[in-house]
C-alpha cells in the first residue's frame, strides 16, 4: 500500500472546492422569489447570508496576501439570485487562483485579526482560513432553513435530506 502525503494548502483547496460544489447546488435551488425572507427581526435576509458566501471569500483572499485583517462591511448584496450566484462564482475563481499561487508554507504565518468584540489578536494563517470555510459553512446550513421556510427543496449536503433521500 503506498501512502500519500498531501500538503494542508492542497488539503485546504480540495475541501473548498468540495464545499463551494455544494453551495451552489444549495443556492442554486433556493426560490428566487425568496431573497428578502427574514423569519425574524433578528435575522439577515435570505439575500444577505447568500452574500456573505461572497464576502467571506474577499475576505479569504485577504487572509491569504496580506498580514492585517481589519473588519469592515461588506457591499451591499446584489438584487437577484442569478446575480449573486455569478458573483459567488467569481469569488470563488480568483479565490482558487491565489490559494493555488501561494506558497505552502504560509498556512504557518500569522496574521492579525479579529478574535473576539472589539479585539485584535494574532492567529495562524492556516487556522483562519479553515475558520472562514467552516463559517461558509455554517451559513450555508442557515440559508438550508431558509430554504426549506421559503418552500424550496433542499437536497442532501452530507448525508440524505427528506428531498433527496440516499435509498
Amino acid at each position: 500500500m503506498t501512502t500519500q502525503t498531501i500538503t494542508e494548502k492542497d488539503h485546504y483547496l480540495a475541501a473548498l472546492e468540495r464545499e463551494f460544489e455544494i453551495t451552489m447546488r444549495l443556492l442554486g435551488d433556493y426560490p428566487p422569489a425568496q431573497l428578502d425572507l427574514k423569519p425574524n427581526d433578528k435575522l439577515k435576509t435570505a439575500r444577505d447570508i447568500m452574500w456573505m458566501q461572497v464576502a467571506e471569500r474577499a475576505v479569504l483572499q485577504i487572509v491569504i496576501a496580506q498580514d492585517r485583517l481589519e473588519p469592515q462591511p461588506p457591499p451591499p448584496a446584489p438584487a437577484t439570485l442569478e446575480a449573486l450566484l455569478a458573483a459567488l462564482t467569481g469569488a470563488q475563481q480568483e479565490l482558487v487562483t491565489k490559494l493555488r499561487t501561494m506558497d505552502a508554507s504560509a498556512m504557518n504565518s500569522m496574521i492579525t485579526m479579529p478574535v473576539g468584540p472589539k479585539q485584535m489578536g494574532q492567529v495562524r494563517r492556516g487556522d483562519a482560513m479553515w475558520m472562514f470555510m467552516y463559517d461558509g459553512i455554517h451559513h450555508r446550513g442557515q440559508l438550508s432553513v431558509y430554504q426549506r421556510l421559503a418552500g424550496g427543496k433542499v437536497r442532501s449536503i452530507y448525508g440524505p435530506s427528506a428531498d433527496e433521500p440516499w435509498w
